[in-house]
């Protein structure tokens, strides 16, 4: 709940308008959307990724990508000039979002941590 507590604090701090659809954690989008009344494809999918570049340097980010979409690792080595991607363990996702496997928001307040976000989310 750490940075859920965070974002809550900032989006009250800056007097940003939202509101909270309370649900069990579930992890899965799909069945997630309809709980909260968006489409599949309106919903941000987040996971955390391990990306190490050259040999010595291995970075952690969260990759954003549309809730119907999947991560794709060769953009991301891509765009980091990366020589490898995977998924974190739950527990190095845990530590470092702040949230729980299967519930990580599109937020960090981690400088460890590093967001990269899939543009095709500005079609919603």
């Amino acid at each position: 709940m750490e940075t859920y507590d965070k974002l809550i604090a900032f989006l009250d701090e800056n007097a940003a308008s939202y509101r909270l659809i309370d649900h069990p954690p579930e992890g899965r989008t799909d069945i997630v959307s309809p709980m909260r009344g968006n489409k599949v494809s309106q919903a941000a999918k987040c996971m955390v990724m391990i990306v190490k570049i050259g040999k010595k340097e291995t970075k952690c980010i969260i990759a954003i990508v549309p809730g119907d979409a999947r991560v794709d690792f060769n953009s991301i080595k891509e765009k980091l000039n990366a020589s490898y991607v995977s998924f974190a363990t739950p527990e190095i996702a845990e530590r470092l979002s702040g949230c729980v496997a299967g519930t990580i928001l599109p937020f960090s307040f981690n400088p460890e941590l590093e967001l990269i976000v899939d543009p095709a989310l500005l079609d919603n």
